[in-house]
């Protein structure tokens, strides 16, 4: 009986022998794969090497234009209400005092004190709009409202707001 490996050899005949013909035309196709092989990986990295210059000329563009964007919104001038200075961010009480002012609601002012932690602002009987205005007037003083609290109370059958603001300095 004989063993299918064997049959195998037997058919292949001399191309399983040990001959030194066969085993230098193995070579050579080795060496031909081989060498495609190695002409595919070239022409890979170079068109990687492509790519990636064509990445980072698209990266410098967008930089540059990061670039001059940044330099002309650093040259925009802060904007003035009608011609007025802006009040100093480094006295928020004196800022808050000027825009409660200018708004001429300093009437309905119940408190305004600093602390630690900012300008607490409490005014009573305050209309939306008017609590928007101040707001405005706040934000053009440069002062942020780091906390908030408002109610609404009714007043001679009105809805009027009662505001609690703490302030802080913006840069």
């Amino acid at each position: 009986m004989k063993t299918p490996w064997k049959e195998l050899i037997a058919r292949l005949g001399p191309s399983a022998s040990g001959d030194e013909a066969i085993q230098r035309r193995t070579r050579i196709l080795a060496m031909a794969v081989l060498v495609f092989f190695l002409w595919g990986t070239g022409l890979l990295l170079l068109d990687r090497a492509r790519e990636t210059e064509n990445r980072i000329a698209l990266a410098a563009a967008r930089f540059s234009s990061l670039a001059k964007t940044s330099q002309a919104y650093r040259a925009l001038v802060p904007s003035r209400a009608a011609g007025k200075a802006i009040s100093n961010p480094a006295d928020p009480l004196a800022a808050a005092s000027e825009a409660i002012d200018r708004l001429q609601v300093k009437d309905r002012l119940k408190s305004l004190s600093s602390s630690s932690r900012g300008v607490s602002i409490e005014l009573e009987g305050l209309g939306q709009k008017e609590t928007l205005s101040l707001i405005r007037e706040l934000k053009k003083a440069r002062l942020a409202v780091t906390a908030a609290e408002i109610r609404a109370l009714p007043l001679g059958g009105k809805r009027s707001l009662s505001v609690t603001l703490l302030l802080g300095g913006q840069p």
